[in-house]
């Protein structure tokens, strides 16, 4: 747990640390009495969050496979790209500015 004070500025980061430390430490040993009373139950829609973000990450990043057919199709000329399309989709989506 970190806990930090907004509001001061000019501290210390070393003080800060000790600090956090302390609390941590304390708290660690407070919570191990009292483990067994703790409970977390999730709703059905954090579970049903959880269960689909799990599912996104699972997803690659980039899809190999359909990189290399999109990358065959325009080596054998049977794909030729539309770079206005490509252009207007780069200026939308704000990865370039004109």
């Amino acid at each position: 747990m970190d806990i930090r004070d907004v509001q001061s500025r000019g501290t210390n980061p070393a003080d800060e640390s000790l600090s956090a430390r302390a609390v941590e430490s304390s708290s660690s040993a407070w919570n191990t009495e009292r483990a067994s009373d703790d409970r977390v139950t999730l709703s059905n829609r954090a579970q049903a969050f959880q269960e689909t973000r799990r599912a996104a990450l699972d997803v690659p990043d980039v899809r190999t496979d359909r990189v290399e057919t999109l990358r065959r199709q325009i080596q054998t000329g049977s794909l030729v790209p539309d770079t206005d399309r490509i252009a207007k989709a780069l200026l939308g989506h704000g990865v370039v500015t004109s």
